[in-house]
């Protein structure tokens, strides 16, 4: 989960403290006939052409018109030309991806003497030179 600390830093719709101290929450809230979504802030602007609290109709999974509202925005995110929502509103959207994915940027620990996983994939799959002469 994402902290306080890395939270929207151009504005949101936070109406209660609790909402103001941890906008995040604003992505489990409840508003009337949309889902709200975070996205950066250069890219609902100038992408979306839209603003704080405005709206956008998508096409959910079985092709019925949804709308997102824009609840937050991000300043110099690494979430550019992406809207971020919860997984319980994506999973509203589209029921098929029900299949987690998840990244870790922790590498795979390794004991003495073995390898991980992904580097003997790696080798296996390394093409063998000729020995030169």
């Amino acid at each position: 989960m994402l902290s306080a600390a890395a939270s929207p830093s151009r504005g949101t719709l936070a109406e209660t403290p609790e909402e103001e101290a941890n906008p995040w929450l604003l992505l489990e809230k409840q508003f009337p006939d949309s889902i709200p979504v975070f996205g950066d802030l250069n890219s609902v602007m100038w992408i979306l052409h839209l603003g704080l609290g405005k709206m956008l109709d998508v096409e959910d999974a079985a092709g019925h018109k949804r709308t997102l509202i824009i609840a937050g925005l991000l300043s110099r995110s690494i979430f550019q030309s992406e809207l971020i929502l919860s997984e319980s509103n994506f999973l509203e959207l589209y029921p098929d991806a029900a299949a987690s994915t998840s990244f870790s940027p922790i590498p795979p620990t390794r004991t003495k003497g073995s390898r991980s996983r992904s580097s003997s994939r790696t080798q296996a799959s390394t093409p063998k030179r000729p020995p030169t002469a």
